[in-house]
């Protein structure tokens, strides 16, 4: 698991984490906030960052959103929704003997994920 700076293609899309197949995990490091977004966020999204604690204002008719994180709601979003959602796609990746290749349909892979953060989540919050 490493934390690195943000890809260049992630000028203009939020991007946090992903799997380097196999078994490499890397973090990517973000600004800390608010965060001055352009443009708005598709619904998923901005669903995503609001389920996990976010603040969000459009400001200027739409043109810029600010994105606020209180308290440790920016920590525990990286820790579940992307640590552990990676650590999920490594568990699919890890165990089928398919390393490299593509082991079930990028739905499903993604389903798996974020079940495996949600439920890591809702562990941590009982204890």
């Amino acid at each position: 698991i490493s934390l690195v700076p943000p890809p260049p293609d992630a000028t203009h899309q939020l991007r946090f984490g992903m799997l380097d197949v196999p078994g490499q995990i890397r973090l990517f490091a973000q600004p800390l906030p608010p965060w001055t977004l352009l443009g708005t966020l598709p619904d998923h999204e901005l669903e995503r960052l609001i389920r996990a604690g976010a603040h969000i204002e459009v400001v200027f008719d739409g043109l810029q959103m600010i994105v606020d994180w209180p308290g440790d709601t920016l920590r525990d979003f990286f820790l579940f929704d992307v640590l552990m959602h990676e650590v999920g796609h490594h568990i699919v990746q890890q165990y089928t003997g398919k390393r490299r290749g593509r082991v079930m349909r990028t739905k499903d892979h993604e389903a798996f994920a974020e079940q495996f953060a949600r439920r890591c989540r809702e562990e941590y919050a009982r204890s």
